[in-house]
């Protein structure tokens, strides 16, 4: 066990991951170092999807004693939480149809997972996302269902599904047992579903097993209609029920050579069933004994000139099994066409086993359920067992959606049950789950979009109304300035009230905060720019000199206020003649943009600068786009120059 990497509590060890099958849930190889045994850990992540509820179906499932059920062995919910399940082998639903399986085998195998099914239900587990890979048979006979309680709680489906119907839980599960019974029974689908082809309708319902494949029990014929009608099984303890009695599961070699015998369990049957079963296992006559020894020695025969190296043969009832007392029915005389027309039939046809386990045609179609004579069974164990590729549905009837006759059986009531009926065409079954989902995704769309209209209504109306210069509320004003003076309240001879003369606050008075100079590479740019506020005339800011007064790129001086206000006049003093200067409403980051307020050249001296439209602004940028004239001798021609800025 040293290759084996603990987790959690230290009794179980990861070995390998497998493949995933329910989302955000890691599914690993492991062991069990106490007991000494393989499992597989599934480990719970921080993204796991409704990780209470699949702790606590864990938990419930780990009471559940049924050995049909995948067993889970512990959960463990400290971090990191795990779940300690039963490893899954033997062979899938879907593998079984594929190599060809008898009805009686289908039907078997549905019984069992139908009382597996029902044992979790009295826990209050359900599976509700059945498929034909959730259900296994092991080598000796044994049905195994995967994913009870965990699969539901892991994709929520227990909420969704019986969230206002506690029944509907129930009623889930016995439908998708009615489904797989006819996927079994026919190798289609009744309904869609993806990598299986769907069965042919005829008046809105999926047609008959019977239809499609011939000697079919009519008991599974009338309990698929009754799922289709307005009346469909409640529970898989009633599926359970009308499936009847049923054969043991037989088993199958690893190898995939020889069939096993099959396991005896019991099933759903009562005392009475089980006397009338063991009489029909006692009843296997000699007819049936010699066909299974014909059939096991063509197969034989081509297997060793290696044409049916893919077929292999159940050993017969007779030689695996004592006989069962009862009451013995006549054995057929050896010398009827009984004997020998199914053997005929297993050395023409590629499908052997339904030339072995077919029962004689008029005895079982002439006895009616409940009749008191023991219907004749087919041998348990002496079909032929094709394990190549195999259709399951005859040529004949594989146009069976042309060929059906008679009328379809319509329920005389409209459907009222919880499961909707199939629609004419090709159209899906409509789910009421996921038709309420679809509604409430619309709506949750049609509101968003209404909601995007009014945000983007109202943004609009606001940028509107501020272009246009209309506000959205008046501004705030100090109560004084809305409560008339006490000198204005006795005014005239009459004593009448004359309104109090309004006088207009003066406008702000702009105040220099700071100066930050840009793009000037004289070597005394860092310091100088304070010089331009700092009320010494004698001192002067100035820029770099050169022999060219343009710039190829523009000298910026930023000059921010101490709050906002209208700027009517902008005074250089100590500037040169010559160059271009901008002046403009704006700031530092975008000294080319905002309003341009006015414009020129300097001037020797003093260099004045008017704004004919003020604006109030908090930043104003000097933006100098070419050099005045330098009058420093022994410099070069051109250089900027000032000594202070006022505003006014």
């Amino acid at each position: 066990m040293s290759e084996a990497t603990p987790i959690g509590s230290g009794r179980y060890g990861l070995l390998g991951t497998l493949s995933t099958t329910l989302p955000r849930i890691i599914r690993h190889r492991g062991v069990d170092t106490i007991l000494d045994r393989d499992v597989t850990i599934l480990v719970l992540t921080d993204a796991t999807l409704h990780r209470d509820n699949v702790l606590e179906s864990a938990s419930r499932a780990v009471l559940v004693e049924d050995q049909r059920l995948q067993q889970v062995y512990d959960v463990e919910r400290a971090e990191p939480s795990v779940i300690i399940t039963e490893p899954l082998s033997g062979r899938t639903f879907s593998s079984l149809v594929s190599r060809g399986m008898p009805p009686a085998q289908v039907r078997a195998i549905i019984g069992e997972t139908a009382q597996a099914l029902d044992a979790g239900a009295r826990r209050g587990l359900h599976h509700l996302n059945l498929s034909p890979e959730s259900i296994r048979v092991l080598p000796d006979g044994m049905v195994k269902v995967s994913g009870l309680g965990i699969e539901a709680a892991a994709l929520d489906l227990e909420s969704r599904v019986a969230s206002h119907d506690p029944s509907a839980a129930d009623r889930a599960d016995a439908r998708a047992l009615v489904e797989i019974l006819y996927y079994g029974l026919t190798g289609r689908w009744p309904g869609k579903r993806p990598g299986i082809p769907s069965a042919p309708r005829l008046g809105g319902v999926p047609v008959k097993p019977s239809t499609l494949v011939p000697r079919i029990d009519p008991i599974l014929d009338e309990l698929c209609e009754r799922t289709w009608s307005s009346q469909p099984p409640i529970s898989a303890a009633e599926v359970a029920r009308s499936l009847g009695t049923w054969d043991p599961v037989a088993g199958y070699h690893e190898s995939g050579t020889t069939p096993d015998h099959a396991v005896q369990r019991p099933s759903s049957a009562t005392g009475g069933a089980g006397a009338a079963n063991a009489g029909a296992t006692a009843a296997v006559s000699a007819a049936g004994a010699g066909v299974a020894s014909a059939a096991r020695g063509v197969l034989d025969r081509l297997r060793r000139s290696g044409v049916g190296k893919g077929a292999t043969v159940a050993p017969s009832a007779g030689s695996s099994a004592p006989a069962q007392p009862g009451p013995q029915p006549p054995s057929a005389p050896a010398g009827t066409d009984a004997a020998h027309a199914p053997t005929a039939a297993i050395e023409n046809s590629p499908v052997a086993e339904e030339a072995a386990a077919a029962p004689p045609a008029s005895p079982v179609e002439s006895q009616q359920p409940g009749s008191p004579t023991v219907q004749e069974q087919p041998v348990d164990h002496t079909y032929v067992q094709v394990t190549g590729p195999a259709n399951p549905i005859p040529n004949v009837l594989s146009t069976a959606s042309e060929t059906v006759p008679g009328p379809a059986p319509v329920p005389a009531e409209p459907f009222t049950g919880s499961f909707p009926a199939f629609e004419d065409g090709d159209e899906e079954e409509i789910d009421p789950d996921v038709a309420r989902r679809e509604q409430r995704t619309t709506n949750g769309i049609l509101v968003t979009l209404v909601l995007i209209v009014l945000v983007s209504l109202v943004a609009a109306s606001y940028i509107v109304y501020q272009t246009i210069g209309i506000p959205f509320a008046d501004k705030d004003r100090a109560a004084a300035d809305t409560v008339p003076s006490a000198s204005a309240q006795d005014a005239g001879n009459g004593g009448g009230q004359q309104p109090a003369p309004t006088t207009k606050a003066p406008a702000a008075t702009p105040e220099i905060a700071g100066v930050t100079v840009t793009n000037n590479p004289s070597a005394l740019a860092p310091d100088n720019a304070r010089l331009l506020t700092d009320g010494d005339t004698a001192r002067a800011w100035t820029s770099h000199y050169t022999s060219s007064p343009d710039l190829t790129q523009p000298i910026d001086i930023e000059i921010k206020l101490k709050s906002s206000a209208k700027v009517s006049q902008i005074e250089l003093q100590g500037t040169n003649e010559g160059g271009h200067v901008e002046v403009r409403a704006t700031d530092i980051n975008n000294p080319g943009g905002g309003t341009l307020l006015a414009e020129g050249a300097f001037a020797s001296g003093t260099t004045t600068f008017d704004i004919q439209k003020p604006q109030e602004s908090s930043t104003i940028v000097l933006r100098v786009t070419q050099l005045p004239k330098n009058n420093v001798a022994g410099e070069l021609a051109y250089k900027a120059a000032a000594t202070e800025i006022t505003l006014k």
